[in-house]
């Protein structure tokens, strides 16, 4: 009998893995304290040699090391050839050395890594510290054991990395991307006191109900925690009751409080941490279509439903592949919002913390990816479902306070074995404040219906896992749009619809159509934002390259005499831009499409019942009329109404374009497509189709 329990022991573990869910912060929550903040970026010692071995000792520095800035991928710096999808086998062995502040003597030293790819080890003074294997997810390491005894007192730190291409579950960070490597994202010095803050999770409601949960590690009965918010002019709105007459956040509307938390000792404080919230509430609910009818499967922001115009934003540049800056940041949103996007889709892994902040300051709705691109043949295997719910953990916890995330995806494209849907399932019990969906192939998403041999339809039964409230199937036809996704039970987004390889995009206009009318399909993210180009300079009279570089590809794309960019044949040459930023045609047609306003005339008045708004235009009285002239017809007196719509853009710093004419106009409602596209770009901004004039 104990023989067959101990087979029966071994079976299961074999079944269900010997892996375990791991905690990337380490019950730290990263501080805010510049004092308690030291960065670690600059230049550091590399060696990148071929393949991946069970050899983990780092090589002491010789000649053939070079150095390299951290952030850094390896690519554009030679240290290896780039590789599409995914990457050759290799090791790269750092070195730096670093000095502790003798003010955190008696604090304890983590170090923060925003982003590594992909595999590493970590020693600190020759001593093993601890590995990480989710390249695009921030980790911590406590390194308090391993400083030496005169750590405090100015003495260097060596730190030693090991960053490998190849491991267990490598694929999961492989996608229609260049499979970069290297640090390319921020490295950061910390230090917390022995009780300190180990998880912060803010929530809102509409009604300006603020719920600030906190967890404190090594916390003693005299241990407290308390919090104060302030509006954007500071002043403290509130100190745990609910804040009245809030401020609500929108992509439109994007206004901050700042939220205060203070760790304190028997009064005394030991730790402070603030953080930028906004006030809002995702829900799916009912929408009324007309006085007799209603649909119930609409994502709605504080209430109202919302109209998602938006892209899929790989994290690319041109000269840097993976490193990206504030500038470049900024000049991908404002563009996205001169062309009315409102939304973007994190294809597919969270991006790093400052995108974060500007997108909540500046005002986009975010679908934040958990990052498993690639392995499709893993995931019926129970061994890799704890490397899922790690990547799963990592995400929410690093971004769940941010208003900008208003959906978590689980994955990309992948099928939805039971280790898959369980992970979903945990997302859901990590964050139960927003929804979440799998993206899926489109085909593959119409097969739950197909075999359960049922037909879509609104409140029916659905085959598709029941805890994931947002659909999200990719590429759609446009008669798919306008027939079975009018059916569903759940809010439909587009997670990737109309690829743009090429200049493959010429069904995005009738398609957004159907998207606008339809209240159940919240919207969608048109593939992709910007070419994945690697810059390139030409070669000099002698045909030597002219910094050293030569990516052995010979798919270029040249944007002037002297430079362009290697392409990997047709891969990632989908871009709206060119990967420099500069607009293809493809760029304006999205601009035109997401900047109109369905709207119609109904007894005199001009409504916009086809698009997220759930209350009619108010427009201001035409020359003390009530309602838009009509003539004997019921046909509006086009002069007084263009009088209006003139008026309405130029108040509101909207120009005005007319898609269809007006006739002919009879006494039925007749749609009517204007395009109101906005002057500026500020914080402010108001989308085409939310014109809210009293």
């Amino acid at each position: 009998m104990k023989k067959l329990l101990m087979f029966i022991f071994a079976c299961l573990v074999s079944v269900w893995g010997s892996a375990q869910t791991l905690d990337a912060f380490k019950g730290i929550w990263p501080v805010t304290d510049r004092d308690m903040m030291h960065s670690l970026n600059g230049e550091w010692q590399l060696k990148v040699v071929k393949g991946v071995t069970d050899d983990k000792a780092v090589p002491m520095i010789d000649d053939s090391w070079r150095r390299i800035p951290v952030p850094g991928c390896w690519e554009p710096y030679g240290f290896c050839e780039p590789r599409y999808n995914y990457p050759d086998s290799l090791t790269g062995y750092y070195r730096t050395t670093f000095t502790i502040p003798q003010a955190w003597k008696g604090q304890q030293v983590i170090i923060r890594f925003d982003g590594v790819l992909r595999g590493y080890d970590l020693w600190l003074n020759d001593q093993y510290v601890g590995t990480w294997e989710s390249g695009y997810n921030t980790c911590l390491f406590d390194l308090s054991p391993y400083l030496t005894k005169k750590a405090f007192k100015g003495e260097p730190q060596q730190l030693a990395m090991r960053v490998y291409s190849h491991f267990k579950g490598y694929e999961f960070d492989c996608f229609d991307d260049w499979a970069t490597m290297g640090i390319f994202r921020d490295v950061t010095l910390m230090a917390v006191p022995k009780i300190h803050l180990a998880d912060l999770t803010v929530t809102t409601k509409m009604n300006g109900e603020v719920t600030v949960t906190t967890e404190v590690a090594n916390r003693t009965k005299n241990t407290t925690t308390d919090y104060e918010i302030l509006d954007a002019q500071g002043n403290v709105v509130s100190t745990g009751a609910p804040i009245s007459h809030p401020h609500l956040w929108t992509a439109e509307t994007p206004y901050l409080y700042l939220l205060k938390v203070r760790v304190r000792e028997k009064g005394k404080v030991l730790q402070t941490f603030t953080q930028k919230i906004g006030i809002r509430e995702i829900t799916v609910g009912s929408r009324s279509v007309s006085p007799l009818d209603s649909v119930k499967n609409v994502l709605k922001v504080n209430g109202q439903p919302v109209k998602l115009r938006g892209v899929n934003a790989h994290s690319t540049d041109p000269k840097t592949v993976k490193v990206i800056g504030d500038d470049l940041t900024l000049k991908d949103m404002r563009m996205m919002k001169e062309a009315s996007v409102n939304y973007m889709r994190l294809s597919h892994y969270p991006r790093e913390p400052r995108f974060f902040e500007l997108a909540d300051s500046l005002g986009f709705y975010l679908v934040d990816e958990v990052p498993f691109g690639f392995g499709d043949k893993y995931l019926s295997s129970r061994s890799y479902q704890d490397i899922l719910k790690t990547r799963a953990l990592a995400t929410v916890t690093r971004d769940k306070n941010h208003p900008s995330v208003i959906v978590w995806s689980v994955g990309n494209e992948n099928p939805l074995p039971q280790t898959c849907v369980e992970v979903g399932d945990y997302v859901g019990e990590l964050d139960p404040s927003r929804p979440y969906c799998f993206p899926q192939v489109g085909s593959y998403f119409r097969k739950f219906w197909e075999k359960a041999g049922v037909q879509p339809a609104e409140n029916g039964p659905s085959p598709f896992p029941s805890k994931a409230s947002v659909y999200a199937p990719h590429y759609p036809t446009t008669g798919q749009i306008d027939g079975f996704y009018q059916h569903l039970d759940r809010p439909v987004i587009f997670t990737e619809y109309c690829h743009t390889l090429g200049i493959s995009f010429e069904d995005h206009d009738r398609q957004w159509e159907i998207i606008e009318r339809t209240p159940g399909i919240a919207g969608g993210s048109v593939w992709e934002w910007a070419d994945q180009g690697m810059a390139f300079e030409m070669r000099n009279e002698k045909g030597e390259m002219r910094n050293g570089r030569a990516y052995g590809y010979e798919e270029k794309v040249y944007t002037s005499a002297e430079a362009g960019f290697e392409m990997c044949g047709n891969f990632g040459t989908d871009g709206l831009l060119y990967a420099d930023r500069t607009p293809l045609p493809n760029y304006y047609e999205l601009q035109r499409n997401y900047a109109r306003a369905f709207v119609q005339i109904e007894d005199g008045r001009l409504n916009n019942p086809q698009s997220s708004m759930s209350q009619p235009l108010r427009l201001p009285e035409p020359e003390g009329q009530r309602h838009l002239p009509l003539d004997s017809d019921r046909r509006p007196r086009h002069r007084g109404l263009w009088s209006v719509l003139a008026r309405l853009c130029t108040s509101h710093h909207y120009s005005l374009f007319v898609e269809d004419t007006l006739s002919p106009l009879t006494s039925h409602p007749t749609p009517l497509i204007i395009a109101f596209r906005h002057h500026r770009c500020t914080g402010t901004y108001l989308p085409p189709s939310v014109v809210c004039v009293e």
